[in-house]
């Protein structure tokens, strides 16, 4: 079965860009790619323990001919151009297309027209949301006008190619998504557009404003045909995990006028997978992504297919990395999901749950085809 997986070519539907590095990768920088803590005891010591570190390093040991430590690693890393490594890992990988969010420490990386010739492979772009009002929000002096310009950029970014919208909002104020009075959003937007003036630029973590910017964001999604791709579970540090199950998000996914609008939810919603699979199963627009959890979940990998599997229709989970910074993420997403998924459809195909055809084309599925239908790639 795991032969048969990775011929199917990945569209990975979730990822960042790779980092533009002026100096040769350290053993202390490169390992600080491998978690998503910031804490300096995490990143000086711990990070190096993690299965995700330690299971890479053996892997890319290998794919590169050395001895399977990180002093060996790097050496045979360093001696390639960034594009020569990203072009080897992603045709290993089979990996047909990469959907990206440029907005993820994008003044450190390659640009989104620089990334298509180093990964040898075609990119479309997807647009964060919360990046956009941070930058309207001191341009505009009024909600109305505000709102005007961002439903104009988001017009202005399917005319040219963008193929989702992505919001973060997990992470700055939760997935409890309110429908506040338009006073309440008028007085918000007034303190942001004065500390946008005064900080030039702000980090938007207001709760009235954002949620009533991400129900004018699906709206106007839902009028062009846009998915909106939204973090749940675990990532960034500064979330509050408690706010981040994607059971929150019930109100909007029951809420008709969003019902055109297709929603991807991220990150598996790890640890809520259960969770994540029972939206999928029961709500026709909402479709749920293993990104990060895959791979950075190392020894959960089945487990996760398993959990999603276990209620959610093939037709409505997608694979993606969520790769940032190094291309190793992307290729040893594609490999893990490739062999992970591998396992638990082979237990399935011996259960007699599936037919081993059947089996191939819920692979095909996850993989590429509902991406690529999602998305209308």
């Amino acid at each position: 079965m795991e032969q048969t997986l990775a011929a199917i070519p990945i569209i990975d539907h979730h990822m960042h860009a790779m980092m533009r590095l002026e100096e040769p990768l350290t053993p202390e920088r490169f390992v600080a790619f491998f978690s998503e803590g910031g804490d300096e005891a995490i990143l000086r010591y711990h990070a190096r323990n993690n299965l995700f570190y330690r299971r890479t390093v053996r892997e890319l040991a290998q794919f590169l001919g050395c001895e399977p430590e990180i002093g060996p690693v790097l050496e045979a890393r360093n001696r390639m151009a960034p594009g020569e490594l990203a072009r080897r890992l992603v045709a290993d990988a089979n990996i047909e297309i990469f959907l990206l969010d440029y907005y993820f420490q994008s003044e450190a990386n390659y640009s989104l027209e620089e990334m298509p010739a180093l990964l040898g492979a075609p990119v479309r772009p997807i647009l964060r949301l919360e990046t956009v009002l941070e930058e309207l929000a001191s341009v505009h002096d009024t909600l109305p006008s505000l709102l005007e310009a961002f439903q104009a950029r988001i017009h202005e970014a399917a005319a040219g190619g963008t193929v989702a919208l992505k919001s973060i909002i997990a992470y700055r104020t939760g997935l409890r998504v309110s429908e506040p009075e338009l006073a309440e959003v008028e007085r918000a937007f007034g303190e942001l557009h004065e500390q946008a003036l005064r900080e030039g630029r702000i980090r938007l973590a207001n709760k009235p404003f954002l949620d009533h910017c991400l129900r004018v964001a699906l709206e106007t999604a839902g009028e062009l045909g846009l998915p909106v791709q939204l973090h749940t579970g675990f990532g960034d540090t500064d979330l509050d995990m408690r706010e981040v199950n994607p059971l929150h998000l019930r109100p909007l996914l029951e809420d008709a006028r969003y019902r055109r609008t297709p929603f991807v939810l991220l990150h598996a919603g790890y640890p809520y997978v259960r969770e994540m699979g029972y939206l999928a199963s029961v709500y026709g627009h909402v479709y749920a992504d293993v990104s990060l959890a895959i791979p950075f979940a190392v020894s959960d990998l089945t487990a996760i297919w398993r959990q999603i599997l276990g209620l959610a229709p093939f037709s409505k989970v997608l694979y993606a990395s969520d790769g940032f910074s190094i291309p190793e993420h992307y290729w040893v997403g594609a490999r893990w999901a490739r062999q992970s998924l591998s396992t638990v459809l082979s237990e399935l195909v011996d259960l007699g749950a599936l037919s081993r055809q059947e089996a191939v084309e819920a692979a095909r599925a996850v993989l590429n085809g509902n991406a690529r239908r999602v998305y209308q790639l």
